[in-house]
């Protein structure tokens, strides 16, 4: 199947299971230790999707969305993030507000990646 994806979360570890998951089911990723890092890599390199966290330092997940909508980039964006728990506030739902295709709460597992991966991939036209 395929596909070069960036992972986007200030948790190395994250980076990490998100980065494995994609491995076992047959992508390759790079990763972004925040939003500044994913916009650089954004501009410089050609993914299939993102995986973004919400709340990061230095330059967060919104900051992310809004840029790319900013700057017409197209491309399929799922949300992780457990910001919803900690504040009471559908991180999640804002995100798809801003473009995001999907936003589901952390824990990050492989169920989610997966499902994640499917509703990317109802984006492509047939027979790309």
């Amino acid at each position: 199947m395929g596909g070069h994806f960036l992972v986007v979360d200030d948790n190395q570890p994250t980076r990490a299971l998100i980065g494995e998951f994609l491995t076992f089911l047959g992508r390759s990723c790079e990763e972004a230790a925040n939003g500044r890092e994913a916009i650089g890599l954004i501009q410089s390199h050609s993914f299939d999707g993102i995986f973004l966290d919400v709340l990061m330092p230095e330059s967060d997940g919104f900051e992310v969305l809004n840029w790319m909508l900013k700057n017409n980039i197209i491309l399929p964006t799922v949300v992780f993030t457990e910001a919803k728990a900690r504040f009471n506030v559908d991180f999640p739902g804002m995100a798809e507000g801003l473009g995001a295709l999907k936003g589901y709460d952390k824990p990050v597992t492989l169920q989610k990646i997966r499902a994640a991966l499917e509703a990317m991939e109802e984006l492509k036209p047939s027979g790309v």
